[in-house]
């Protein structure tokens, strides 16, 4: 299993050592670039938060790498954040990526 959670903070820091703990393979993201941020922007509905296209962005080049399961945090509330994984599930499944999509909570 390689899998990757994106940045958000500095959260991937500790879940690579977690991951590995736990016999995964844990891709980190490359950094945030120019790069990123379009692939983010390219593919993200136009009304949504930049944090969203940017996490996006990170999945994919995350994906392009070759991570199978993706890993993201957080839950619903007031804030977009909580619908991220639903939301970017679907459009990276439009655009023909296979891969296991998990969220915690």
């Amino acid at each position: 299993m390689r899998v990757v959670i994106p940045h958000m903070g500095d959260y991937h820091v500790c879940s690579k050592t977690l991951l590995e703990t736990l016999g995964c393979e844990a891709i980190i993201p490359p950094p945030i670039t120019k790069r990123t941020i379009e692939l983010g922007c390219r593919h993200s509905p136009e009304f949504i938060c930049f944090p969203f296209k940017i996490t996006l962005g990170t999945l994919i080049e995350a994906l392009e790498q070759g991570a199978d399961t993706l890993i993201q945090s957080g839950r619903e509330g007031s804030c977009r954040y909580g619908y991220y994984k639903q939301v970017q599930e679907g459009i990276l499944k439009d655009l023909g990526y296979k891969f296991r999509f998990m969220r915690f909570d």
